[in-house]
C-alpha cells in the first residue's frame, strides 16, 4: 500500500490536435461548410415561401436536402475508401458549385419553380465529401493527440 512514485501523467489537451496546420484547415472548412448549408436551408426554405409554394412544398425542400444522406451514406462511405478522398472532396465541392451557378441563373431569368428548386435541393446535397473527410479529421486528430505527426496527413 504504498504510495505511487510515478508522476501524475499528464492529460494531453483537447486543443493539441489544432496544432497541425492539415487538420485545422479541414476543421475550418468543415465549420465553414456547415455555415454555408445551414445558410442554402434558410435560403431554399424562404425561396420556396416567396414562391407561395404551400406548407408541404417547404418541409419537402428539407425532405429533398436530407433525403442524400440517407440514401447515399452507404456508397459514399464506399467510394471515399476506394478513391482519393482529397480529389473526391474537390470534385464534389466543384459539383456544388456547379449546381448553384444553374440555380442562380435560373432564378435571375424568372424561371425558378417550387419543383425545380426541389430538384436542386436534392443535388446541392454533398454526402460523400462530408463522408470522406470524416476518416481524414479522425485520423489526424487521432496522432495529435498522441502528440505524433500523421504520416498519411503530410500533403
Amino acid at each position: 500500500m504504498g504510495v505511487d512514485s510515478d508522476p501524475v501523467r499528464a492529460i494531453p489537451s483537447l486543443w493539441r490536435p489544432l496544432r497541425i496546420p492539415a487538420f485545422r484547415n479541414l476543421l475550418i472548412a468543415d465549420i465553414a461548410s456547415d455555415v454555408g448549408a445551414f445558410m442554402q436551408s434558410v435560403g431554399a426554405d424562404w425561396m420556396m415561401v416567396s414562391l407561395h409554394a404551400g406548407p408541404l412544398y417547404v418541409a419537402l425542400t428539407q425532405t429533398a436536402s436530407a433525403l442524400p444522406f440517407f440514401v447515399l451514406a452507404l456508397p459514399a462511405g464506399a467510394i471515399g475508401d476506394i478513391v482519393d478522398r482529397r480529389k473526391l472532396i474537390l470534385f464534389t465541392e466543384v459539383w456544388m458549385a456547379a449546381v448553384a451557378i444553374v440555380l442562380t441563373g435560373i432564378t435571375f431569368a424568372g424561371k425558378l419553380s417550387p419543383l425545380l428548386l426541389l430538384i436542386f435541393g436534392w443535388w446541392w446535397a454533398d454526402p460523400v465529401a462530408g463522408l470522406a473527410m470524416v476518416p481524414i479529421i479522425a485520423n489526424e486528430g487521432r496522432h495529435a493527440l498522441r502528440g505524433e505527426t500523421c504520416p498519411d496527413c503530410s500533403h
